[in-house]
């Protein structure tokens, strides 16, 4: 049996670097874009279609959709640094959700609930971001420009 001393010893120092995958983050926005709106649209089918209930409504207008827009962009934006893609994504997929679910269905205050909670999740996340896995991630996003660097660092000229 190990002791409480060795309980570290022989494991990789950088823990959170395993879970990085080559992943861009053009990419990882429309994942996590996709994590914010089945539940979204799924709940708002919930409770405005199916249950027909006004106190769920009024539950998924304000907590639900504001606290799945913060979480996703908080959590994408502490791992990967401030990159507006997953915004971009979610302001057209609120807008489309408008369109779709019809103009008297959601109210702009759905637009509202989540750009704002939405953006403030972002800037929280970007303050507090996991460094090493932020730094991997712009390597991983500017693979070819940091090899285009690194090759003309590099370069020793044939005739001096």
């Amino acid at each position: 049996m190990r002791s409480f001393k060795d309980r570290g010893k022989g494991k990789s120092k950088s823990k959170g670097m395993k879970s990085v995958k080559s992943v861009k983050s053009v990419v990882l926005a429309a994942i996590y874009c996709g994590a914010w709106l089945i539940p979204t649209a799924g709940i708002k089918l919930l409770a405005d279609e199916v249950l027909n209930s006004m106190i769920l409504h009024i539950a998924f207008t304000m907590m639900c959709v504001p606290a799945f827009a913060f979480a996703v962009n908080f959590v994408y934006a502490r791992r990967g640094g401030q990159r507006l893609w997953l915004a971009l994504y979610m302001l057209a997929a609120a807008v489309i959700l408008y369109v779709i679910f019809g103009y008297n269905e959601l109210q702009p205050n759905f637009l509202v609930t989540n750009l704002i909670p939405g953006f403030f999740g972002a800037g929280l996340g970007g303050v507090i971001r996991n460094e090493p896995i932020a730094a991997r991630q712009y390597e991983i996003d500017n693979a070819k420009k940091i090899a285009e660097e690194k090759a003309e660092k590099d370069y020793k000229p044939i005739v001096k």
